[in-house]
């Protein structure tokens, strides 16, 4: 089974190095070089569309009446992982004598595998599950000296497995046999960088 949840908003923090390959830009405007994110952190919430339903068994916490702050969160995901990729640059005004010198333009494309978690609250129910996740991430950005701004678009995938519930005596492992579900992800990220 796939599904395809839809984000409501969410936040990330990146941590990395981009590597220029040495020698004098393409026709003194280009450069090529590898991007490198050390690590990648993302937190969303989701909007839920029927998936706690369709989708668990209602495994974890399920008295019902419990006023736990914990009990009606909604969905989340979170996602955490290192990213690689090509980086093109472009300083459409090195040729300059001022300022506008040091602006610059960069499009890139990321392979960033994930580890993931995928946490549902909702009606008293809890359920949490965890996958690996094959993530891509392709964007520009502009930066000025050491502040930047870009877009990027995020997708991926991942097959999520219930974690194991402890707390349940009857099966010491109920979480070995549960069903896997396939969740693709999609997202659009508006940043700011700064380079130190």
């Amino acid at each position: 089974m796939s599904t395809s949840p839809k984000n409501k908003f969410g936040f990330h923090i990146v941590n990395g190095h981009t590597y220029m390959f040495p020698g004098k830009p393409i026709c003194n405007l280009f450069k090529v070089g590898i991007d490198l994110r050390f690590a990648d952190a993302e937190v969303s919430k989701l909007k839920n569309d029927g998936l706690f339903s369709d989708n668990w068994s209602g495994s974890g916490d399920s008295n019902g009446d419990s006023d736990s702050f914990l009990d009606d969160l909604g969905c989340w995901t979170i996602t955490a992982g290192v990213g690689i990729g090509p980086v093109v640059t472009v300083t459409p005004f090195s040729f300059v004598n001022n300022s506008a010198r040091f602006l610059k333009a960069s499009l890139y494309f990321h392979y960033r595998p994930s580890a993931g978690v995928y946490f549902v609250s909702q009606d008293g129910e809890t359920d949490a599950s965890w996958a690996f996740c094959n993530m891509f991430d392709f964007g520009g950005r502009l930066t000025w000296k050491m502040i930047g701004v870009g877009i990027e678009g995020s997708w991926g995938n991942g097959k999520f497995k219930p974690l194991i519930d402890l707390t349940d005596e009857e099966d010491s492992n109920p979480g070995l046999t549960a069903e896997k579900y396939k969740r693709k992800f999609a997202s659009t990220r508006i940043y700011v960088s700064f380079t130190f």
